[in-house]
């Protein structure tokens, strides 16, 4: 049977028909929202361009979100939720507000329920949509502030120095330093395995004493001290549970080179202008 081959020119692109494949792509362990992950920033670039579907969306969140929420004011702590939903002050109404938008825009939305394991408080927290992505497992939402930027092979850089700064939450920066910690003892170990092997090797070492104390040192913990832990007015020094009176000693120095360096004011200056910059954007967003 022979198949009819379109030879007809599209306006938007080659012949049909005569489209190259797309390259297979790497499994990943979240569901891309579309082909390139990046569908919902072509949503959001549709509602900025045209002021009559924002307005659509905003109206479709607004009439879903009504005027509030109406409760038994003898409950205060129902009381308390729908006129402060969580610490950043928001509403309940302002909250759902927001969940609506995103779900008349994008079509899905995100809302985090903070508590603790005994259930003495509840906040709700608003999930920007374009930054969630439902794990493969049906179980977990992975959160990036930039998914165009996001680069999986980028994590086996890490110990390269391939960024300044990685943010992630504590339980999985806490497994990181530990492996990493581990690693370096791992190649201390085989390192000094294998230069006092044999005679041979016992020369060697001598000849690159130098250097390998120069790696030691990169390795070890102890000559660093400890890392500021940020997000709080004061400055504060986070150590490791086994540090000894060396490593004490350079965490202190870490919190003195810190404040001299007004390393918690410059944080907070930056914050506020970045609240300052973030405020028009907020207001067209509500028009």
């Amino acid at each position: 049977m022979k198949t009819k081959t379109e030879t007809n020119r599209s306006p938007f692109g080659p012949p049909s028909g005569s489209f190259p494949e797309r390259p297979a792509r790497r499994e990943t362990g979240y569901w891309r929202w579309g082909s390139d992950n990046l569908f919902p920033n072509a949503l959001a670039a549709m509602s900025r361009l045209s002021t009559t579907h924002r307005r659509i969306i905003n109206d479709k969140a607004d009439y879903i979100s009504g005027k509030g929420f109406v409760c038994d004011r003898e409950n205060p702590a129902l009381a308390g939720l729908v006129e402060r939903a969580n610490g950043c002050g928001e509403s309940l109404r302002q909250v759902f507000n927001k969940v609506a938008f995103d779900k008349a825009l994008f079509g899905n939305a995100f809302l985090e329920a903070a508590t603790d394991a005994q259930g003495s408080f509840l906040a709700l927290f608003h999930q920007d949509a374009s930054r969630c992505r439902v794990a493969r497992d049906s179980k977990h939402i992975l959160l990036h502030h930039d998914w165009a930027a996001f680069k999986p092979a980028e994590a086996r850089s890490l110990p390269l120095g391939g960024c300044d700064v990685a943010v992630c939450d504590g339980f999985t920066g806490n497994v990181i330093l530990k492996l990493t910690e581990g690693m370096a003892k791992f190649f201390s170990h085989q390192l000094k395995d294998m230069l006092m092997r044999s005679f041979k090797t016992k020369i060697a070492a001598l000849l690159l004493k130098d250097g390998v104390n120069q790696f030691k040192q990169k390795l070890d913990a102890g000559a660093y001290g400890g890392a500021p832990l940020l997000g709080i007015s004061k400055m504060v020094i986070k150590a490791h549970g086994n540090s000894d009176a060396r490593a004490m000693k350079n965490a202190i120095r870490q919190a003195k080179e810190c404040l001299e360096n007004g390393v918690i004011d410059a944080i907070a200056d930056n914050l506020g202008k970045l609240k300052e910059q973030a405020k028009p954007a907020e207001q067209t967003q509500q028009q």
